[in-house]
């Protein structure tokens, strides 16, 4: 084999070596993408059986369901509307959203019963931040993760939410739900604890 061929095979290997080291990481990118926008555009799970099963490695704090009802208290209430739904972001495509919603209404009792449960987990309520009195339990809001209960009174009727991330958020959950401020509060011991999300 001439001296000549041997280097235009060994310019070939190192062409495809260079070749591969970049259309891989693209194609991945790509992979990435159409799985982001798949996510996304898929309708959120709305069947109680699926109820809080989003995964806690999904979230960036350590229970993202610590105001939910438990599962009993949601089978007995009056009525019960859920959704969950769990995407990468299209636009960010590294950054995970996540939204967790139920609405309960109860009876006269059942409703006490639940704000005294609320009360005693968060503390006082936020009377300031949302349209409705509500109980916050952690919030970083639009840019990091939330959990709060939005209470409607005259309904008997309590709002529960949970996301990480404000896309999902937005795009499902009705105006008067939001907060009219951003605003921080969380049950951290230290900013410290806060900002590595462990609550």
């Amino acid at each position: 084999m001439s001296v000549t061929s041997q280097k235009s095979k060994r310019k070939k290997c190192v062409l495809l070596v260079l070749a591969s080291l970049v259309l891989i990481p693209v194609l991945l990118i790509i992979i990435r993408l159409c799985i982001s926008f798949y996510q996304y555009n898929k309708e959120p799970e709305q069947s109680l059986s699926r109820y809080c099963t989003i995964g806690n490695s999904a979230w960036e704090v350590q229970n993202p369901y610590v105001i939910f009802p438990e599962n009993e208290n949601v089978s007995t209430a009056e009525s019960a509307h859920y959704l969950q739904k769990t995407c990468i972001s299209p636009m960010f495509f590294i950054e995970r959203q996540n939204l967790v919603y139920l609405e309960c209404s109860y009876t006269e009792a059942q409703y006490q019963a639940e704000v005294g449960r609320l009360a005693e987990l968060c503390g006082e309520t936020n009377t300031e931040t949302f349209a409705l009195p509500a109980y916050v339990y952690y919030g970083f809001y639009p840019n990091g993760c939330c959990e709060y209960a939005i209470l409607d009174e005259a309904s008997l009727t309590i709002h529960y939410l949970s996301f990480q991330g404000s896309m999902l958020f937005k795009q499902y959950i009705p105006s008067q739900l939001h907060p009219n401020t951003n605003f921080y509060f969380g049950k951290a011991d230290s900013a410290e604890e806060w900002d590595g999300g462990n609550f």
